[in-house]
């Protein structure tokens, strides 16, 4: 493994037809003292048809491969067209210490016109409800477990989230959604992670 100082980025991938996503490391002095990731400056960019449509900074920190689970991370970088030249783009970046989460960038017309912030996916999409749509499935974070103190297993309330491929692009599907947390939790308490109430594990 190279050492930190001389460690460079240059990853490129092509998505679609002109659409490439690319990870470069920032040059710096040769003097700098690199201790950690989080020193090495890395330049994100979208690019269509050799033209940036997008551009920011980060560092090692919010991009780690290495530190992204190998399932999500044959899933992502993500394209789904909603037509020839636009759709919506879904990159993975680092939320340690939390769940790893998924920028999507909704790009029109060769023009990116809206940015949000979706969980990862744990696979690629799947009819999940036999409506023969398929869907995307992930939970905004990881789950939690313990024990009270009379020693019952309980854990926190994390629902998978389900988002359906439609020709339109990725749309929440709240009735799958509700409909698995019920069997999971037994009743729905909302789309959002969180520690209350505590459920009983079954």
């Amino acid at each position: 493994m190279p050492a930190l100082h001389s460690l460079e980025i240059n990853d490129n991938t092509t998505l679609a037809p002109g659409l490439v996503v690319s990870y470069q490391s920032i040059p710096r002095p040769a003097s700098t003292v690199v201790r950690d990731p989080c020193d090495i400056g890395i330049m994100f960019s979208i690019r269509w048809s050799g033209k940036t449509i997008f551009r920011d900074t980060m560092n090692g920190c919010d991009y780690d491969p290495e530190l992204v689970d190998s399932t999500i991370r044959k899933v992502y970088p993500l394209w789904l067209p909603t037509s020839k030249a636009s759709g919506e783009l879904l990159v993975v970046f680092n939320n340690r210490p939390s769940k790893d989460l998924a920028r999507r960038f909704f790009i029109q017309g060769q023009l990116v016109t809206m940015i949000d912030t979706l969980p990862t996916f744990d696979g690629p999409a799947r009819d999940a409800d036999g409506d023969g749509k398929r869907e995307f499935s992930g939970t905004l974070e990881y789950g939690e477990e313990w024990e009270d103190e009379k020693g019952r297993l309980r854990h926190a309330y994390n629902p998978t989230l389900f988002y359906e491929v439609r020709p339109t692009g990725l749309v929440l599907d709240s009735t799958l959604t509700m409909r698995r947390a019920r069997v999971q939790y037994g009743k729905f308490y909302g789309f959002d992670y969180s520690t209350e109430p505590l459920i009983l594990a079954k």
